[in-house]
């Protein structure tokens, strides 16, 4: 199929897929997988899914307890949502791997 080709050689390719393809888990882990960023265009609950939310880096298992008082707080929207824009998921992404930001995820 074509899209699914497209897909593969490039995650960013989900988001002119049909919605067929977007609901599709094996065809949003492959895009993902490529372009973490991807995981905004999958629909059906796939962006809330664990296994894309952890393949696009977004989420961690680890059962982590911080000793800091500090909190953050962020004000805009960070979801890999298809409303969300690229920019959101690559501040998220950014944010959690920053040595000092990312002691508060």
């Amino acid at each position: 199929d074509t899209w699914i080709t497209a897909v593969l050689r490039d995650g960013n390719d989900l988001q002119h897929a049909p919605e067929q393809l977007k609901k599709d888990h094996d065809v949003v882990i492959a895009a993902v997988k490529r372009v973490p960023e991807a995981l905004q265009h999958a629909m059906g609950g796939l962006h809330h899914g664990p296994e894309c939310l952890r393949i696009s880096g977004n989420w961690d298992e680890k059962n982590v307890t911080h000793s800091h008082t500090e909190q953050v707080i962020l004000s805009m929207k960070i979801s890999p949502a298809e409303q969300s824009t690229p920019y959101a998921m690559q501040f998220a992404l950014a944010m959690k791997d920053d040595t000092y930001l990312g002691q508060f995820s």
